[in-house]
Order: C-alpha cells, then structure tokens, then sequence
C-alpha cells in the first residue's frame, strides 16, 4: 500500500512538472507567434509600399515613353517641313 501511495504521489509530482513544462511551452510558442504575426503583419506594408512604388514607376516609364513618342513624331515634323519646298517666293513660280 504504501509503495503504491509512493507511486501515486511521484506520478502527480511528474505530472505537475509536465504541466508546469508545458505551460511554460505554450506561453514561449505564444509569444513566439505574436512575434511573428508582427514580422508578417510588417513584411504585408513592405510588400503594398513596393507595389505602389511599383505602380508608380510603370507609370513614370510609361509617361516617358509617350513624351518619347510624341519627341519623335515632332521630329519627324519638322523634318517634312524642312524637306517641302518653300512657297513664299513669289519668282520661283515662275
């Protein structure tokens, strides 16, 4: 009986320390998950401030280009101009 009393004890003596263990698990896992909910919750701002950098640079790339373009085509003008015989001397007509 009395081994038997001694062995009840020292499973309730370990089963304390499990518990103890354990508790003391959950709350380094639980601070563990706040951290890194933290972590995640910072790299999804990073990730919108990159995409509206992103969108932004798209948007500067593509207003270049056209003004680019429109460099271009008014290039291109002014080379026609330049190549047309002029019509403002009256004795060339002639």
């Amino acid at each position: 009986m009395w081994k038997s009393l001694a062995s009840l004890l020292k499973n309730v003596f370990t089963l304390t320390q499990q518990t103890d263990r354990n508790a003391d698990d959950i709350k380094r896992l639980q601070d563990e998950v706040k951290d890194l909910t933290e972590q995640v919750r910072g790299l999804a701002e990073d990730v919108r401030d990159l995409r509206s950098e992103y969108r932004h640079s798209r948007e500067v790339a593509r207003l270049e280009r056209q003004n680019l373009t429109l460099r271009l085509e008014n290039a291109l003008l002014r080379t026609d101009r330049a190549a047309l015989p002029s019509n403002s001397d009256p004795l060339e007509e002639s």
